[in-house]
C-alpha cells in the first residue's frame, strides 16, 4: 500500500529549504523508494512546491484537479515506490481538497513560536506581497495558521497529522531538512542539510521596499527583491515592535499554544513553552518613511544593477497617484537621474500632481457608521472598510477607494485584507494611466 505524506508547511517554517533539498535529491530519494514530484524554482530558490501537481493555477487562483491527482497517483504506482511525498505551503489553506481525495494520507505540520512568525511574516509581506503600512498589532490578537489548524483539529480530530516543533533545539541534529527527512522515512546520512533560502531583508532594505510597494510594478519588484536580499544593511537583527507590544503578544502566544496542545499533545511541548517564555526580543528599531539610508541604497543599485536603477527611476517618474517623488526613496532616485530621464523629469514637473491622500477613518467614525447601518458585531471593521472600498472600486471611483484603504491602514494597521485590497486597486490605477 502506498504511503502518502503531505507536508503543509505552514509559511515561515523552513519550507523553502526543505523543498530545495528534496528537489535537488529526487534521484537519491527514488533509490530509497520515495517519490517527490518535480517542480520549478524561481531565481531566489522559491516555489509553490508541489501545488501544481494537484492544482490548476491561474492568476494565483488554485483549483483542485482530480485529473492531475489521479495522473500523479498512476505515475507514482508505476515507479514502484512505497512513499509519495508532497510539499507546499499552499496545501494548508486547501487541506479539505486533499482530505477528500487522498485516503489515509499523513500530514506534516511544523509549529513555530508566534513571536518569530509575527515579524518574519511581516518581513515576507513587505518582500513579496506589497505591504506598505508599518507593523501594528490589533487590539484583539489573532494567530493566523495556529487558529486555523486548531479549528481543523476540532472539526476533524481523527486526522493523521504529525506536529513537529520548529527551532534548532527541536530539530533532529539541529537541522530542519534532517528533521523532515526523518519524518518521511529517509534514514541515510546526508553531508549537509538546510541552506539559507528566502533570506530576510536588513531593516534598511525592508523600509526601502515598504515605501516602494505603493508602486504595483511587478517586474520592478521581482528585480528589486533579488537585489535587496543581498544588500548588506547596517541593521540585520531587529524588531519593529515596541517592548510592551512584544510582551503582550508573548503572553497571548503562550496561552494560545497551551490551549492548542490540549487537543494534540505535541512531543516535547513543555520545552517549547519554556523556549517561547524565555525568547529575547531583538534590538528595537522604529519604522519611518525617512530612514536616511535611501540615498546609499540607490547609489548601490546604480553601481551594481544599472538596469534595475533605470527601471526604478522610470517607475517613480511615471507615478501619477502614489506620491513616490515626495518620499525619501523618490528623492534619492531623482538626485541621480540617468541622462535619458532628465528631459522626461523636466517635462513632467509641470503636470498636475494627483497624489491620492488617505481618507481618515477613525474608530469613532467606524463605530458611528456601524450603528447607523446596523452592521452585525460578527463583521469586523476590516471587513466593513474593505466592503466600502469595493463599492467605490466597482463604481469606478478608484482614487476614492484607494484613499479609504490607505486611511484605514493608518487606523487599523497592516491587516492582510487591507494590504491585498490596496495592491489590487493600485494595479487598476496603474493600468488606467
Amino acid at each position: 500500500m502506498l504511503n502518502v505524506i503531505i507536508h503543509v508547511g505552514p509559511g515561515k517554517t523552513g519550507t523553502s529549504a526543505i523543498q530545495n533539498w528534496m528537489l535537488k535529491n529526487r534521484e537519491e530519494l527514488l533509490k530509497e523508494g520515495i517519490h517527490y514530484p518535480e517542480h520549478n524554482l524561481d531565481d531566489n530558490g522559491i516555489s509553490s512546491g508541489n501545488a501544481r501537481s494537484l492544482y490548476d493555477v491561474k492568476d494565483k487562483d488554485f483549483t483542485f484537479s482530480k485529473e492531475k491527482a489521479e495522473r500523479l497517483m498512476d505515475e507514482t504506482t508505476k515507479l514502484g515506490v512505497h512513499t509519495l511525498v508532497l510539499s507546499s505551503e499552499a496545501f494548508f489553506a486547501r487541506i479539505n481538497d486533499l482530505i477528500a481525495f487522498f485516503d489515509n494520507a499523513q500530514y506534516l505540520y511544523y509549529v513555530r513560536s508566534p513571536l518569530e512568525i509575527l515579524e518574519s511574516g511581516y518581513n515576507q509581506s513587505v518582500k513579496r506581497h506589497f505591504a506598505t503600512a508599518p507593523l501594528k498589532l490589533a487590539k484583539k490578537l489573532q494567530f493566523g495558521n495556529l487558529d486555523k489548524i486548531d479549528k481543523l483539529m476540532t472539526e476533524k480530530p481523527e486526522l493523521d497529522i504529525t506536529f513537529r516543533l520548529y527551532g534548532k533545539s527541536f530539530f533532529k541534529d539541529g537541522d530542519i531538512v534532517k528533521d523532515f527527512l526523518a519524518q518521511i522515512g529517509y534514514n541515510k546520512p546526508i553531508s549537509s542539510g538546510s541552506k539559507p533560502v528566502n533570506l530576510s531583508y536588513s531593516f534598511e532594505a525592508l523600509e526601502f521596499k515598504r515605501q516602494l510597494n505603493r508602486l504595483p510594478d511587478a517586474p520592478l519588484h521581482h528585480m528589486l527583491d533579488r537585489f535587496l536580499q543581498s544588500y548588506k544593511g547596517q541593521t540585520t537583527s531587529f524588531s519593529v515592535l515596541e517592548k510592551s507590544e512584544f510582551e503582550r503578544y508573548r503572553v497571548s502566544s503562550i496561552k494560545r499554544l497551551k490551549s492548542f496542545n490540549e487537543k494534540v499533545n505535541i512531543e516535547n511541548f513543555d520545552a517549547f513553552i519554556n523556549y517561547v517564555t524565555n525568547q529575547q526580543q531583538k534590538p528595537i528599531v522604529k519604522q519611518s518613511n525617512e530612514l536616511g539610508s535611501e540615498q546609499e541604497i540607490c547609489k548601490q543599485i546604480q553601481r551594481s544593477a544599472p538596469e534595475l536603477y533605470l527601471q526604478l527611476c522610470a517607475s517613480v517618474l511615471a507615478d501619477p497617484y502614489f506620491g513616490m517623488r515626495d518620499t525619501n526613496v523618490g528623492r534619492a532616485c531623482m538626485a541621480n537621474l540617468p541622462h535619458k530621464l532628465k528631459v522626461k523629469n523636466w517635462l513632467s514637473r509641470s503636470s498636475t500632481n494627483s497624489k491620492i491622500e488617505p481618507i481618515a477613518l477613525t474608530e469613532k467614525a467606524l463605530l458611528n457608521y456601524r450603528k447607523q447601518t446596523k452592521v452585525p458585531k460578527r463583521v469586523s471593521n476590516i471587513d466593513v472598510v474593505t466592503a466600502m472600498a469595493t463599492v467605490l472600486e466597482v463604481s469606478g471611483q478608484l482614487k476614492a477607494a484607494y484613499g479609504v484603504i490607505i486611511g484605514a491602514m493608518d487606523t487599523l494597521g497592516a491587516h492582510k485584507k487591507l494590504q491585498n485590497k490596496a495592491h489590487q486597486i493600485s494595479v487598476k490605477l496603474l493600468n488606467q494611466k
